[in-house]
């Protein structure tokens, strides 16, 4: 899959499988830069309720759902890659690892941090997918800090949750709500990559969220009028795809791929492409 788009200052090659690169002394003369690897989740039991269909997804949807035996497979098998040696050299190596606090994002990092135990792990309240934790409409508070330390050893949150879990609106998340609140995670890490200059070097960092929050911030990054329209998604993530791109203090957006998928190659092999 090759997409090709120019808008604000954006250089952007997408592909599938295995990506292929080529440093130039131009490339090699910019400042430094923030590493963003975006990876969604795996399978969720929830994303198996929607393939039934919409009646099934809204009498059976989880406000927090687990991953399946096939999301956890594809959790571990993006583990091995990232923590392997075929793992591309352009992503080894992430200072930080920031996570959704929902329980699937959760179970996806679990074995990557385990396998990268240099990583910082950060619980990021705000990565979190569009319409937040919620069962028909009615707001609920997601897992505590102590739930999430209990269950997977995280200590460090971005932003300190509340006593009654990390999700604190009133109701479900409009879409303008969520698109103000990824636009505020957009300037978050224009800011990290701004550090970067200043400090005088570059830095890697993995981000593991959701499918709707990756298109929502990369249109957001890369200033696309439409952001937060579901009627049309731009930036397709499948189960633990994964997206890199460079970013500047100035704005500046280099996507190096989108959906990467070449680390779950023996599943699909297996037939065990999943939901999509």
């Amino acid at each position: 899959m090759i997409i090709a788009a120019v808008t604000r200052r954006i250089a952007l090659t997408s592909l599938l499988l295995q990506p292929a690169f080529h440093l130039t002394a131009a490339a090699a003369a910019l400042p430094p830069r923030l590493r963003v690897t975006l990876i969604r989740h795996g399978e969720s039991e929830n994303n198996i309720l929607s393939e039934i269909g919409p009646s099934a997804y809204r009498a059976g949807r989880f406000a927090d759902p687990p991953l399946t035996a096939l999301g956890k497979e594809q959790a571990e098998a993006t583990s091995c890659y990232l923590s392997g040696q075929d793992c591309n050299a352009l992503i080894k190596n992430p200072d930080t690892i920031f996570v959704s606090p929902f329980l699937r994002t959760l179970q996806t990092s679990a074995p990557t941090t385990h396998k990268l135990p240099d990583a910082q792990v950060v619980v990021w309240d705000d990565i979190f997918e569009v319409g937040g934790c919620h069962k028909d409409g009615k707001s609920l508070g997601g897992l505590t800090k102590g739930d999430v330390k209990k269950q997977f050893g995280y200590d460090t949150w971005y932003k300190e949750p509340s006593e009654a879990g990390w999700y604190n609106l009133p109701s479900k998340e409009s879409k303008d709500v969520a698109l103000m609140r990824i636009k505020g995670v957009a300037k978050e890490l224009t800011s990290m990559a701004a550090e970067c200059e200043k400090e005088g070097k570059d830095r890697c960092i993995y981000m593991v969220v959701h499918g709707d929050f990756i298109d929502y911030l990369l249109e957001a990054l890369m200033g696309i009028p439409t952001a937060g329209d579901q009627t049309r998604t731009v930036f397709r993530t499948y189960n633990c795809g994964m997206t890199s791109f460079d970013l500047w203090g100035d704005g500046m957006i280099k996507v190096l791929w989108v959906n990467f998928m070449g680390h779950l190659a023996g599943l699909i092999k297996e037939g065990k492409l999943g939901t999509v």
